[in-house]
């Protein structure tokens, strides 16, 4: 009898082991290449000079210009396994505390529809120079213009790709 137990024991071991260390028949598809882009383009580079140039040309450090290398966003393209590829932003923040709160009020008037037409003029100007600059980017890269409004989010005033316009700009006329 215990002869018989052993082996009931060492055949549910066997079972129990050989159990954990099979694995089912799975297809393994061999993972997608992620896309690395650690450096910015030497075109979105030059751009953000510019554009800081641009801003800070009637105030000094009004603006602050960054290029994000891996931005993973609504703009970003898919590959055929439909992994989002990332794609580069230049992004202008306004970091002047003055000049800052002009931005802001000039666009809080914009959206409530009380803008005076220097406010009105001011944010279209922005709206302008900002797809004026996206036209000379590649693929779907994009161009931020905005202020910070907390830690964590910022208030963007106008974004555009080479193709087109992602904020709609505004128009002169009163609403």
């Amino acid at each position: 009898m215990g002869k018989l137990i052993f082996l009931g024991c060492l055949l549910l071991t066997l079972i129990t082991v050989n159990a954990f260390t099979q694995r089912p028949y799975v297809q393994m598809t061999p993972p997608a290449k992620k896309v690395v882009t650690a450096k910015a383009t030497a075109t979105n580079q030059q751009l953000a000079t510019k554009l800081t140039k641009e801003f800070n040309q009637y105030h000094a450090n009004a603006v602050k210009t960054t290029v994000a290398t891996e931005v993973y966003d609504e703009q970003s393209k898919t590959n055929r396994a439909g992994v989002a590829l990332p794609h580069q932003e230049v992004a202008v923040l306004v970091t002047d505390k003055k000049a800052r709160q002009i931005v802001k009020e000039a666009q809080k008037a914009v959206e409530g529809y009380t803008a005076t037409p220097e406010q009105r003029r001011l944010i279209l100007g922005i709206q302008a120079k900002v797809s004026k600059a996206a036209k000379k980017l590649k693929g779907v890269d994009t161009i931020s213009f905005g202020y910070q409004k907390s830690k964590q989010h910022q208030e963007i005033i106008a974004s555009s790709t080479r193709q087109q316009d992602l904020i709609e700009p505004i128009s002169l006329e009163t609403d």
